[in-house]
């Protein structure tokens, strides 16, 4: 094998590879719940006003507190996000995967928040 068709079958793997991705990226937000998918990018849109790691329930309703608590349970087992508590308040995380979606889906890089 020559090493033209060496890195030509490595370019191959990799774009297969990446689209493997984006179909499993995919999937996960279309496993979702409408209101739920709304929910995640309204989350990610208001991380700039957090730094990154939106306040639950701060900037963003969508339904109301407990229906909007429902869609986030199933923001976090898509595994998208992960929240944490610190002295009462609750604040999202987003996870590699939860940022590949956000890219994949709205054609843009993550927002640089930092």
């Amino acid at each position: 094998m020559t090493t033209l068709n060496a890195v030509e079958k490595s370019v191959a793997n990799a774009a297969a590879a990446e689209k493997k991705q984006i179909d499993a990226v995919v999937a996960v937000i279309e496993s979702l719940p409408a209101n739920a998918r709304q929910l995640f990018f309204l989350y990610v849109r208001d991380a700039g006003n957090w730094s990154g790691t939106p306040l639950v329930g701060g900037n963003v309703r969508l339904l109301g507190v407990r229906e909007d608590r429902g869609l986030l349970s199933h923001i976090k087992q898509a595994g998208l996000v992960t929240t944490d508590t610190d002295e009462g308040c609750t604040w999202l995380h987003f996870t590699a995967l939860g940022r590949l979606a956000y890219e994949r889906v709205m054609g843009e890089a993550w927002p640089d928040y930092y």
